[in-house]
C-alpha cells in the first residue's frame, strides 16, 4: 500500500512512494488483511520475515545526513520492527537499536526469530525477548538458522573476517545445538558450493539455501546430516537481483508439475504475426490457383 504524499525511501534517489502498509492474501481462503504499519518513515517491502501467524515488518528511513554510528549519509537506517501477529491482530513496535542491529539477516524458526551477532545466536519472540541458544566462532553476521524443533542450527561461514560480509556467499556449516547456551557451538562445514544465504527450513534436518547458478537464482533444500542437495526452485534470469518472499510454510510445501506458464509475448504481436503469416499463405495459394488456370 504506496502513499504518495510521503517522501521516498529508496537511498538511490528513486522517485518510488513509501509503503504505508502491509496487505496479506490468503492462497486458501483469498481472503486479504490489511495493517496500516510505517509509521513517519513508511515500510520497507523488500525484508519480510514471516515467523508462525507474525509477520515482522521493518521500517526504514532513507538517511541524508546522520554519518553518526547509525549508517553514513545517503544510506537506509532501520528505524523500527513491528511485530504483527495475523492470529489476534496485535502490533508490537521495537526501536531498541541493540535490537535492531540484529535484524538484518534474520531467519525464522518456528513462531520466532533467530538473531545473530558478535558470535551469539539468540531466539526471539514477538514481546522481542531474547534467548540465547549457542555460541559460536567464525561465522558471517546475521546468517544463522535454528530448525523449528531446535535441535540443529545451520550459519554462514565468514571467508573474509577483514571484509564487511555483505553480499558474499559463504560454506553452510552444521552443528547439533548444545545444551548449555554458554558453551561453544562446534560447527561442521558441509561440502559443496558456497551460497548466499539461508531462507528457511524444509524439514527438521533440510535448511533452504540461496545461490547464483549461471545467472539464475538457485533455492535448495540442504540435508543437514548428510549434505546431500536437492533444487526446489530455479528463477529465470530475465529477474535478475530480485529476491522473492516466500509465503508462511511455503519451503515445507510438497513439489508438484507446474503447467506450462503462457507465452511471454505480447498478444498484439503474436496476433500481427498470425495475420501476416495469414496474409502470405493466401497469396501463394492465390498465385497457384492463377498459374493453373492460366494452363
Amino acid at each position: 500500500m504506496a502513499d504518495p504524499d510521503r517522501p521516498e525511501l529508496s537511498a538511490d534517489g528513486s522517485d518510488v512512494p513509501a509503503a504505508a502498509g502491509v496487505a496479506v492474501l490468503d492462497t486458501v481462503t483469498g481472503e486479504t488483511e490489511r495493517e496500516p504499519l510505517g509509521g513517519e518513515w513508511g515500510v520497507s517491502t523488500s525484508i519480510l520475515i514471516w515467523a508462525g501467524s507474525v509477520l515482522w515488518v521493518p521500517e526504514w528511513q532513507n538517511d541524508e545526513s546522520e554519518p553518526d554510528g547509525d549508517g553514513v549519509a545517503g544510506s537506509s537506517v532501520l528505524r523500527r520492527v513491528v511485530a504483527w501477529d495475523l492470529a489476534t491482530g496485535a502490533t508490537i513496535d521495537h526501536e531498541s537499536k541493540a535490537f535492531l542491529a540484529m535484524v538484518p539477516g534474520a531467519t525464522a524458526s518456528g513462531d520466532r526469530l533467530v538473531v545473530s551477532r558478535s558470535g551469539r545466536v539468540h531466539l526471539v519472540g514477538p514481546d522481542g525477548r531474547r534467548e540465547r541458544v549457542a555460541r559460536v566462532s567464525g561465522q558471517r553476521a546475521g546468517t544463522a538458522a535454528v530448525d523449528p524443533t531446535d535441535v540443529w542450527m545451520a550459519d554462514l561461514g565468514d571467508t573474509d573476517p577483514q571484509g564487511d560480509g555483505n553480499g558474499d556467499a559463504g560454506p553452510i556449516r552444521v552443528g547439533r545445538l548444545p545444551a548449555d547456551p554458554d558453551g561453544a557451538l562446534e560447527l561442521t562445514m558441509l561440502d559443496g558450493p558456497e551460497v548466499s544465504e539461508l531462507v528457511g527450513w524444509r524439514s527438521g534436518h533440510e535448511v533452504v539455501a540461496r545461490r547464483a547458478v549461471a545467472g539464475s537464482t538457485v533455492y535448495e533444500a540442504v540435508d543437514v546430516e548428510t549434505g546431500a542437495r536437492a533444487t526446489l526452485i530455479t528463477l529465470d534470469p530475465e529477474l535478475g537481483s530480485s529476491v522473492p518472499q516466500f509465503a508462511a510454510n511455503a519451503l515445507a510445501a510438497p513439489l508438484l508439475d507446474a503447467p506450462e506458464p503462457p507465452s511471454r509475448h505480447d498478444p498484439r504481436v503474436v496476433l500481427a504475426a498470425g495475420l501476416g503469416t495469414a496474409a502470405a499463405l493466401g497469396a501463394l495459394g492465390l498465385l497457384l490457383w492463377r498459374r493453373r488456370v492460366r494452363a
